[in-house]
């Protein structure tokens, strides 16, 4: 979807852009398949506590949702605690996590019972942040059964219009990662068919 402009900088990590995952909602980290390292995304670090039982990731300044809010700690908490949620798939996150708490805007700290790295750092390039301002006030019914079609999202994408066969997605005008890491996306639309079977 992107491309780097800055060729002294190696190339991001990417991701499958399926429908409103990597398009519309965005992950905190990459995974980078060449370094088997997370590249920061919606983070712009993340640090380990030397027992390895927190974990705190800073967000970027200047990140927005496409309706022009802030994306903030308390988004990631919310997103977080969605995992509570039995339905949810990433509901096991919380048999060895013991709280997340927004420490400030842009500071989100995790706190394990049973700290499991690899696990966790698969939520967090796996997991896409949603905003709390549009989500919070659904029922847990509605959270795990809610079709959402004109999503709000961080990506370099919005909703444009859809049909039966197929979703249509236009490029979102001052997406951050144009400023914050030189990317440029190319399609102004794209076009996604939906098949049924292969």
């Amino acid at each position: 979807l992107a491309s780097a402009r800055a060729a002294a900088r190696p190339v991001e990590a990417v991701r499958i852009a399926t429908g409103t995952q990597g398009l519309v909602y965005e992950p905190l980290f990459l995974f980078n398949p060449e370094t088997l390292k997370l590249d920061p995304w919606l983070a712009e670090r993340g640090e380990w506590g030397a027992d390895n039982k927190t974990f705190t990731a800073t967000l970027r300044q200047g990140v927005t949702w496409s309706d022009g809010k802030d994306l903030t700690a308390e988004d990631v908490k919310y997103t977080t605690e969605l995992g509570k949620i039995k339905a949810v798939p990433f509901s096991n996150l919380w048999t060895y996590l013991s709280g997340v708490e927004a420490v400030d805007k842009r500071t989100v700290r995790y706190t394990f019972s049973d700290p499991r790295v690899q696990e966790f750092e698969n939520f967090l390039y796996d997991r896409m942040i949603l905003p709390k301002h549009i989500w919070e006030s659904r029922s847990e019914q509605d959270i795990s059964t809610h079709k959402s079609e004109k999503p709000i999202g961080t990506g370099p994408y919005v909703y444009q219009t859809h049909a039966q066969d197929r979703m249509v997605w236009k490029k979102r005008d001052g997406w951050w990662a144009e400023k914050a890491l030189s990317l440029e996306v190319k399609p102004t639309y794209i076009v996604d068919i939906v098949n049924s079977s292969n």
